[in-house]
């Protein structure tokens, strides 16, 4: 990121890589340079890189002068106005670019003077599609919202956006149900041989405050302040609010948790790095980092709640086993209660709109902000190349993550809560019983093609 700000390149130097001491920055494209201006440009790109690395010898975070992590905009496309032409937008995979290059110049034009109430225009929402271009094969919004009236003063973008993200486009108000007495009493894995853990991860924002990629210092520090005070009223859950290390926003740990406490966090996946993907610093989640951002972390490691990420508020709970039921009701037991606690606080509930359900800063989450999911071995079933096909037909989806299936959720727009979590619960049982099949030998080809034909069995 510092050496492509200065349009520099970078190699580690032959010999050196066991150690990662040495490093070879050279000049960029010097299309369009004089000599000077390519001299000076190396000179002082080196220049900046040894101090940053004196400030990291002296233990001192460089996060002010990363690109995208300091106060700035991360570089490329303005972020406070859109220019009065649209940039060559012809080689771009998100899903928001290619609408605007289908429709250009004429929605471009439309939208860029707009502004929501927040005062949020259309730069900051479409900056993470135009700089970063994305992978055709890999499906992305490519805008974001900087608050919640996002969705409706750029609804000629956004609208299209989520109806490709989800394949669905909502006439009917979005569902709600979170009742535990609805869900699905079948047995993920009824002998404990398949399922090692299930998780529950569910995303919202607070009504009436801008989102992450256009808040103030001031913004997030306040959903910083009433979150932690909130999750730590007794009751709630036991646990302790940890602030990233070297954020000094939250004054009963000024300066955050030690370093050596945030990496054993992150490495047992219970907290968040700072954001590296092109997209997501263009998006402006890396703005002064560390500040305001942290983690309520439970006594017992089963729940953790981010604070300032990407959304305001995430919940994540993790247990081992397949009981993805009782987190479910665990966790939606505990929302509802922290959202009782956000208005006796002055908050007003959380962003939400009457057809799309929660509002967050990606529109792919949108509806209910929730994803199911249940780490599954399948060495018989997961050897064949039908696999995806599968869980594709029980409206899954599944991924090879750290030598196991992770099975989770889809789209969640324009169904409940409980209709979710059964399509979990009972997509995996059914995954689970191909397995024991194909463990005891039989054949189970004709299961998988009636699954894949949409028949079942």
């Amino acid at each position: 990121g510092v050496c492509r700000s200065f349009d520099l390149q970078v190699s580690q130097e032959s010999g050196h890589a066991a150690h990662g001491d040495v490093w070879n920055v050279s000049s960029g494209d010097p299309l369009g340079l004089a000599e000077v201006d390519l001299i000076n440009g190396v000179m002082e790109g080196c220049r900046t890189l040894v101090n940053l690395e004196q400030r990291l010898e002296k233990g001192e975070p460089i996060y002010d002068a990363m690109p995208g992590l300091g106060p700035d905009p991360a570089p490329g496309f303005p972020h406070e106005r859109c220019p009065s032409h649209l940039p060559d937008l012809s080689g771009h995979h998100g899903t928001a670019c290619r609408e605007l290059a289908r429709r250009a110049p004429a929605l471009y034009a439309e939208l860029r003077g707009r502004r929501t109430p927040g005062g949020v225009g259309l730069a900051p929402c479409i900056k993470p599609g135009v700089d970063d271009r994305g992978h055709p094969n890999v499906m992305s919004a490519g805008i974001v919202a900087g608050e919640a009236a996002c969705y409706e003063t750029f609804s000629d973008l956004f609208l299209p956006v989520v109806k490709v993200l989800h394949s669905f486009s909502p006439v009917f108000p979005q569902p709600r149900d979170t009742l535990g007495s609805k869900l699905s009493n079948t047995k993920i894995d009824q002998f404990g041989l398949h399922a090692l853990s299930v998780c529950v991860d569910v995303r919202r924002n607070l009504r009436g405050r801008r989102f992450a990629p256009c808040c103030s210092r001031v913004e997030r520090r306040e959903v910083e302040r009433v979150l932690a005070k909130v999750m730590s009223i007794e009751g709630v859950c036991s646990g302790r609010y940890l602030p990233l290390a070297y954020s000094g926003s939250h004054a009963p740990m000024a300066g955050g948790m030690e370093m050596s406490q945030q990496e054993q966090l992150c490495a047992a996946g219970l907290l968040f790095a700072d954001p590296k993907a092109p997209a997501k610093l263009a998006a402006g989640l890396g703005r002064e980092w560390p500040d305001a951002r942290g983690a309520f972390v439970a006594d017992a490691k089963d729940l953790v709640v981010w604070v300032n990420e990407e959304d305001h508020l995430r919940f994540r709970s993790t247990q081992d086993g397949s009981d993805l039921k009782s987190v479910f009701a665990s966790v939606y037991s505990k929302l509802h209660q922290v959202k009782g606690l956000l208005e006796q606080e002055g908050c007003d509930g959380f962003a939400r709109d009457e057809l799309l359900g929660y509002l967050t800063v990606d529109p792919a989450h949108v509806g209910l902000a929730l994803r199911c999911s249940v780490n599954l071995r399948l060495p018989c079933l997961g050897g064949r190349p039908q696999l995806t096909a599968v869980c594709k037909a029980l409206n899954l989806n599944v991924a090879w993550r750290g030598g196991l299936w992770e099975v989770s959720s889809g789209s969640t727009l324009g169904v409940s809560e409980v209709d979710i979590a059964n399509e979990v619960i009972e997509g995996c049982a059914r995954l689970v019983q191909l397995e024991e099949a194909a463990a005891r030998g039989e054949s189970i080809d004709d299961k998988v093609r009636s699954l894949m034909a949409g028949i079942g069995s």
